[in-house]
């Protein structure tokens, strides 16, 4: 156990290759990982990422035959330990840890990871077009610079939103 209570993820890597992804995501999952990355060349656009993930999310789904709870990569470099025929299996539940893709960078690969079952993602997408003054809300875009908003005194930026910024803030505020 981690005393300072932080998830150790794998990167399920394998670019474009269902082969090399495959090979990547079964030998990781049978190691005790608190949760599973999809990184490495996820595609050269939303719709090649789109089709990885509507084949590999659902091998993630899958309860498969996996190595025991052996703790991971330590040990010595004896041959014997590269052999896995003979090896105890367990099976493993991988629809119970979560799932995190990395490096996105658009609308539309956000919202099609979150349909094929991502749970979080690292993403440059909401910080670049907030430099440039776009607000994302449930009820779409927010362009915060258009003048429009300069004299919006107490109208929220999301209504229906909790976060401090929604709480504290008026789009005016934000137009400033």
């Amino acid at each position: 156990k981690n005393v300072k209570e932080q998830a150790m993820y794998c990167v399920i890597h394998g670019g474009l290759s269902r082969e090399l992804r495959k090979k990547s995501m079964d030998y990781l999952t049978s190691l005790p990982f608190d949760g599973y990355a999809i990184g490495g060349s996820l595609g050269k656009d939303s719709g090649e990422l789109m089709e990885l993930l509507d084949w590999m999310m659902p091998l993630l789904n899958e309860n498969v035959e996996g190595g025991g709870d052996s703790g991971g990569s330590g040990g010595d470099d004896n041959d014997d330990d590269n052999d896995n025929n003979n090896a105890p299996t367990t099976p493993v539940d991988r629809r119970s840890k979560p799932r995190h893709l990395l490096g996105i960078a658009d609308e539309p690969s956000i919202l099609g990871a979150v349909k094929n079952g991502i749970d979080t993602m690292d993403s440059c997408y909401p910080t670049r077009i907030a430099r440039h003054g776009t607000l994302l809300t449930r009820k779409g875009k927010i362009h915060i610079k258009s003048g429009k908003h300069s004299k919006a005194y107490g109208v929220p930026i999301d209504e229906e939103c909790g976060c401090s910024t929604c709480q504290r803030y008026d789009r005016a505020y934000l137009w400033h």
